[in-house]
Parts: structure tokens; sequence; C-alpha cells
């Protein structure tokens, strides 16, 4: 259900939405959605502080997932 809603929300703000030949998803408890739903409505106002691909990648870092920077988010930088 929640995937859903954020693809719908994606697919309002950005206009076509299509998804990258990658992809990231990462995981919550179930205790985390209050936060993650807080979080998407107010995605807007945050990334005027910190871009989607600063976030992404400190995501990446967070969650302690390897990756190689030459392959991330060329289509957004």
């Amino acid at each position: 259900m929640l995937v859903a809603e954020i693809f719908f929300y994606l697919r309002s703000v950005f206009l076509p939405f299509a998804h990258e030949t990658g992809y990231g998803a990462f995981s919550y408890s179930k205790s985390d959605v209050p936060r993650v739903i807080n979080y998407i409505q107010n995605q807007k106002e945050h990334h005027k502080q910190e871009t989607f691909a600063e976030e992404y990648l400190r995501f990446l870092e967070e969650f302690k997932i390897e990756f190689d920077e030459r392959y991330i988010l060329k289509s957004v930088q």
C-alpha cells in the first residue's frame, strides 16, 4: 500500500515518472511508518536542504550498502 502511495506521489511531482535502469529500496519497520509518512508529506521542503542525490548517497552509507559512485545517479547529477 505504501509503495503504491509513494509511486503516485512521485508521479504527481515528477511527471512523466519512469524508473531508471537501476533502483534502490530501503526497508523500514512498522514502527517507522508514521515517520516515513511525515517524511513523504514534507519531502518538497526537505529537499530544499538536501538534494535527492545527497540523500540517496547518505541512505546507502547509513544502510551500509556497498556501491561504486561511478554507477550511482548518473541521470540526476
